[in-house]
């Protein structure tokens, strides 16, 4: 049986699911790896009222689908100071690396 995605996105943004349920939806998102998933989880990431660690992990994966929209929204958690430091340090590391992933070939080094 497919599930949809907005199946996913009520499993991801249910605080209450058990955090494997969220984390695997979190993930078949990524793969998915639309604008819209990428959206769904931006919309994760900014609920404070979810666990740090969940909120860091969701980050963790919208680094990895590396899409350019998200970047407002992790800078705006990066700079909120009242946010979680985990949360802060992911949305650092997510924003760096897509900076460089965006950036044009001619601008990098082959090490």
């Amino acid at each position: 049986m497919k599930t949809t995605t907005k199946e996913l996105q009520l499993a991801l943004l249910n605080i209450e699911n058990p955090v494997a349920k969220r984390t695997h939806a979190a993930f078949i998102l990524r793969t998915l790896g639309t604008a819209e998933c990428a959206t769904i989880l931006m919309e994760a990431l900014k609920n404070r009222n979810d666990s740090s660690l969940m909120r860091h992990e969701i980050g963790y994966i919208l680094g990895q689908m590396q899409h350019p929209h998200v970047c407002p929204i992790l800078v705006q958690i990066l700079e909120n100071e009242s946010e979680d430091i985990l949360v802060r340090h992911e949305c650092a590391e997510v924003t760096r690396n897509l900076q460089f992933a965006l950036m044009p070939r001619t601008f990098t080094v082959d090490l």
